[in-house]
């Protein structure tokens, strides 16, 4: 089920939350010092998740909130290594939560943490295309 509610830019749904953009060092700096980061894909994904916000916030350490997308359980497994929601009533819900319980988001974002070492980093994703390679030569 995809959810409809990104509407455009950020600053125009949460014009009191949001702060202008972030590029390079400050972006990263960013994402490390927050305990949760929101990552919303834009309706241009349909209903797949598929962008490098993905493994940037779980790989600086952050607990990751996103979409529920029907490819999110082939990265990362829910409630453990990140934080889903279908609806903007269910994500305000989960990030008050996790602001009230941040040993939780701790754990979720070591396991997410954890699954981007192992599982998503350059050196994988280029053994992956290398067999991928063999076997379309073959």
């Amino acid at each position: 089920k995809q959810i409809n509610f990104y509407g455009g830019p950020l600053k125009l749904l949460f014009h009191n939350s949001v702060k202008g953009p972030l590029f390079g060092i400050d972006y990263y700096k960013s994402i490390n010092s927050s305990k949760n980061c929101l990552n919303i894909h834009t309706e241009g994904c349909g209903d797949c998740s598929g962008n490098i916000r993905l493994f940037e916030i779980t790989g600086l350490g952050s607990c990751m909130i996103s979409e529920k997308f029907k490819n999110m359980d082939q990265l990362f497994e829910d409630g453990k290594e990140y934080v889903s929601y279908s609806s903007l009533e269910e994500l305000v819900e989960k990030i008050n939560f996790l602001k009230l319980n941040p040993k939780h988001s701790e754990i979720i974002a070591k396991n997410g943490y954890n699954k981007t070492l192992s599982f998503h980093t350059d050196k994988v994703r280029s053994q992956e295309y290398s067999e991928i390679f063999k076997k379309l030569i073959n």
